[in-house]
């Protein structure tokens, strides 16, 4: 997935009470690359390939970030902004369900109705100031850092006079859902 806004992002606000934080994750865009092997276990008696399936799964997933902004009040009374990025990784499990249909000799239409998923996730982002930073600058940074309040996340943040560091974990859940096109040979 290209670098674009987050997946489901209104969806994501409606459960952040802190403006900041909404912010933040309206700023926040990503990529995504993932990997998932399955295995299917096809149901019905027309064999492989053929009708209803189950399918457990395993998924890896890595997400890049772009130039997170984060605010903080300068010794002079502005409000300044360091950009931190990284790396999200994800480790997840999960069964899809789902019907495949051979139409014609080579083409099969392949449904996933459902593919529930879930697992935990580590994020490492990283910024660096553009000046060395005022004890009172680190601080007011350290604090709007420790002030992301997501449910369920556990954050940990560093601040140097020239670095940034948040460290996130925290539970992944996810659906698998789609409609392909397939051929056969």
């Amino acid at each position: 997935m290209p670098v674009s806004a987050i997946p489901f992002k209104s969806a994501v606000i409606k459960y952040i009470d802190d403006p900041e934080t909404v912010d933040q994750i309206n700023s926040f865009k990503m990529g995504n690359m993932a990997i998932t092997p399955e295995v299917r276990l096809y149901l019905s008696k027309k064999g492989y390939g053929r009708g209803f399936y189950v399918a457990p799964f395993y998924r890896y997933s890595v997400f890049t970030t772009n130039e997170v902004p984060v605010k903080y009040n300068s010794d002079d009374g502005e409000q300044n902004t360091v950009n931190i990025s990284g790396k999200i990784t994800a480790n997840s499990v999960g069964m899809l369900l789902g019907v495949q249909k051979a139409i014609g000799k080579h083409i099969t239409l392949d449904w996933w109705l459902l593919g529930p998923q879930y697992g935990k996730s580590s994020a490492n982002l990283e910024g660096v100031t553009g000046k060395a930073l005022s004890a009172n600058e680190q601080s007011s940074l350290q604090s709007n850092l420790e002030d992301i309040n997501i449910p369920r996340i556990r954050t940990k943040a560093t601040v140097t006079a020239n670095n940034v560091g948040l460290n996130i974990e925290g539970p992944w859940a996810g659906v698998r859902m789609g409609l392909n096109i397939g051929v056969r040979f």
